[in-house]
């Protein structure tokens, strides 16, 4: 499996991270994007930083996306860090309306739910897939990944990001590794994907690692925006 070693400490258990998650009701049923509901929370409360992870002058503020958004039927938020605090002030505050371009979604319901959820490295292996596209690549690695000719050549190189979002999401959430995060991708195709109108080259994989990454944290680009996440 190939890998990557890193300096760090770690206690004999697992880490715990702590996780923040506002659920929502709404009528009729929620029908936008994740990029429908962050704009809709986020021009509501323009001033929280952690909400969009940004400044007033654009500029990203942490490396590790506080809060996260999830689409569906029932949308959900899901913070962790310096997201958590800020949740729970909109949860108490939220009102009764999404508004997505244009179409107004009645909130009849909230929930907000705090846990902490295992994370790190692991004795056990575990084989992943994709719940959501993964965007591995920026636009260096993306053109790499495009001159590759060998299916093991851009393999390895799908393997040496996940190792290395893992390394960075364990940086934000406070959590030094110790050893070797082992990645082994069995299967993966890629997925066009469109974020803020712009194409993005996405994939789908099955992927076996030493690691235990919670299914609510997305790794890659736009994990704010629920891409990223791998489940069980």
């Amino acid at each position: 499996m190939s890998g990557r070693h890193t300096e760090a400490v770690v206690g004999d258990s697992l880490f715990k991270a702590r996780v923040a998650i506002l659920t929502m009701v709404t009528r009729p049923d929620f029908a936008g994007t994740t990029q429908d509901l962050r704009l809709a929370v986020t021009g509501q409360w323009k001033d929280r930083d952690a909400l969009h992870g940004h400044g007033q002058d654009g500029r990203s503020l942490y490396r590790l996306p506080p809060v996260r958004y999830l689409g569906g039927k029932e949308p959900r938020i899901v913070a962790v860090g310096q997201g958590i605090e800020q949740l729970q002030e909109i949860y108490h505050s939220l009102g009764t309306q999404l508004r997505v371009r244009g179409r107004v979604f009645r909130v009849i319901a909230t929930e907000l739910t705090e846990k902490t959820v295992d994370f790190g490295l692991d004795d056990t292996l575990y084989e992943y897939k994709t719940v959501t596209p993964w965007l591995a690549l920026n636009q260096e690695k993306y053109h790499r990944y495009i001159r590759m000719g060998v299916a093991a050549e851009r393999r390895a190189l799908l393997e040496s990001v996940f190792v290395g979002n893992l390394l960075a999401l364990s940086k934000g959430l406070g959590y030094t590794v110790e050893g070797r995060i082992m990645a082994k991708i069995h299967q993966w195709s890629e997925q066009d994907v469109t974020v803020k109108d712009v194409p993005v080259l996405g994939f789908r994989a099955r992927i076996t690692t030493n690691f235990i990454l919670p299914v609510e944290l997305g790794i890659g680009k736009h994990a704010a925006l629920g891409f990223g996440r791998f489940k069980v």
